[in-house]
């Protein structure tokens, strides 16, 4: 699997320009967002495919919390938006998410998160009508 080696950044109907890298999408926006040939992944493909810390960027995290960026992901801090419009994130520089295809219900989908303190990936559930960043991937 290849990843993009950074937040996508193609204006579609249901998206936002983010204050930090990109562009944030609904979920909906963001399954259809994606170049040809690539798509959302599902949360267990992120999870499994790294420590978080090894996805992170070498700088721009909260107190100097910085990765190794040994896959080349350069996951760096992002903002979101909740559905409520509540912005979050990025003024903060703790944490980096971005939607996965992982439908939870007709509300609700997974996302997949790096945190500052720790450098794990976690994941979250969010409204499908909150606004995230998208990392694109492709089969090989």
């Amino acid at each position: 699997m290849v990843w993009l080696a950074q937040n996508l950044d193609y204006p579609v109907d249901g998206s936002i320009k983010s204050a930090g890298q990109g562009r944030l999408y609904t979920w909906e926006a963001a399954k259809n967002a994606c170049p040809k040939g690539g798509r959302l992944p599902t949360t267990e493909e992120l999870v499994n495919f790294a420590a978080g810390k090894k996805l992170k960027s070498r700088d721009g995290w909260f107190l100097g919390k910085n990765g190794t960026d040994e896959y080349g992901f350069s996951a760096i801090p992002c903002d979101g938006r909740s559905y409520e419009g509540y912005v979050f994130g990025n003024g903060h520089k703790g944490v980096a998410c971005w939607w996965s295809a992982t439908e939870i219900s007709a509300k609700d989908a997974w996302t997949y998160a790096v945190y500052w303190e720790d450098g794990k990936v976690g994941t979250v559930d969010y409204m499908k009508n909150s606004m995230l960043s998208v990392r694109c991937a492709q089969d090989n």
